[in-house]
C-alpha cells in the first residue's frame, strides 16, 4: 500500500511538471507568434528608359503612368506572393501585359523590384531582397545590380575591379572603404561601356547601383538607391525616401522627384489588402 501510494504521488508530480512546462512553452511562444510581421517593405525601381508604364499588383492599378528613371519610397505590402504586371498607360486593365512576374514579399524584410531590359532587350521584372545588416565604421556596402541590355559587366572603383562578369538580373555585393571613387563599366574584353562617374560613399553606409538602359541604343545609365542602415535599438530598419533623377548618362543623383509616397501607400495598401485575387486562366 505504501509503495502504491508513493507511485501515485510520483505520477501526479510528473504530470504536473509536464503541464507547467507545456503552459510555459505556450506562453513563451505566443508573443513571438503575435509579433510576426505581416508586411514587408518594397521599393519599385523603373529602369525601362524612356517609357511610361502602368504597374498593376494582383490585378489592380497600383502605379499609374510611372515615369522612367524613378523609384518609389518604401511601400508596406502584405507578406506573400503577388502578381506584378506592366502595361502601357493607354492599355486596358485586362489586356496582355508586356512584362509580368510573381514576387514573394517576406514579412519584416526589405525588397526592391526592378523593371528593366533583359540581355536580349525584352522588358522584364526582377525582385531582390535587400540586406538590412549594419556596416562597419569606415566602410561602405555596395550592391551592384545588372538590369541592362548589355553583356556581363566588370565594374571598377578607381582601378580596382569590384565586380567581375556580372550577368543580367544578377547582383554583386562588396564592402569598400568609405571615400570618393570613379566608377566605370567594362565588358569582359575590357571595352568601356559606361565612362567613369564620380560617386561618394559615406561612412557606414549602403548604396545600391542599378545599371539600366541599352548598350545597343547608347542609353546605358546608373540608377542609385541610397539606404539608411538600422538604427541601434530600433525595432525595424529605416529607409531613406529617395528618388532618381533623369539624365542621359552617368550616376543619377538622389532626392529630386519621388513618386508621391502617401498616395502610393494608400493606393497599394488598400488595393492589395481588399481586392480579391485574380484567377489566371
Amino acid at each position: 500500500m505504501q509503495l502504491a501510494g508513493r507511485g501515485r504521488s510520483t505520477t501526479v508530480r510528473v504530470v504536473g511538471a509536464l503541464a507547467v512546462v507545456m503552459v510555459c512553452a505556450a506562453v513563451a511562444a505566443a508573443p513571438a507568434t503575435a509579433q510576426m510581421p505581416t508586411t514587408g517593405r518594397v521599393v519599385v525601381v523603373h529602369g525601362l528608359r524612356g517609357q511610361l508604364v502602368d504597374v498593376y499588383v494582383d490585378g489592380e492599378l497600383a502605379l499609374p503612368a510611372f515615369e522612367p528613371d524613378r523609384l518609389t519610397d518604401p511601400l508596406d505590402v502584405p507578406a506573400g506572393d503577388h502578381d506584378v504586371e506592366l502595361r502601357e498607360p493607354d492599355k486596358a486593365a485586362d489586356s496582355e501585359p508586356f512584362a509580368s512576374a510573381t514576387i514573394t514579399v517576406i514579412g519584416g524584410a526589405d525588397h526592391s523590384v526592378l523593371a528593366h531590359l533583359s540581355s536580349s532587350g525584352e522588358p522584364m521584372i526582377t525582385a531582390y531582397e535587400d540586406p538590412v545588416t549594419a556596416v562597419a565604421p569606415g566602410q561602405s556596402d555596395v550592391l551592384v545590380r545588372h538590369g541592362a541590355q548589355a553583356p556581363p559587366i566588370d565594374v571598377l572603383f578607381d582601378t580596382e575591379k569590384l565586380v567581375d562578369g556580372l550577368a543580367n538580373s544578377a547582383q554583386a555585393q562588396a564592402q569598400v572603404p568609405a571615400a570618393g571613387y570613379q566608377v566605370s563599366v567594362r565588358d569582359a574584353a575590357g571595352r568601356m561601356l559606361v565612362p567613369a562617374n564620380s560617386v561618394d560613399l559615406e561612412d557606414a553606409s549602403r548604396m545600391i547601383l542599378y545599371l539600366v538602359g541599352s548598350e545597343e541604343s547608347g542609353t546605358l545609365k546608373w540608377l542609385v538607391q541610397p539606404t539608411r542602415l538600422p538604427i541601434p535599438g530600433a525595432p525595424t530598419p529605416v529607409r531613406v525616401p529617395t528618388a532618381v533623377t533623369a539624365g542621359n548618362s552617368g550616376l543619377a543623383a538622389a532626392g529630386e522627384r519621388a513618386v508621391p509616397v502617401l498616395v502610393v501607400l494608400v493606393l497599394v495598401g488598400a488595393m492589395i489588402a481588399t481586392a480579391p485575387r485574380r484567377r489566371r486562366g
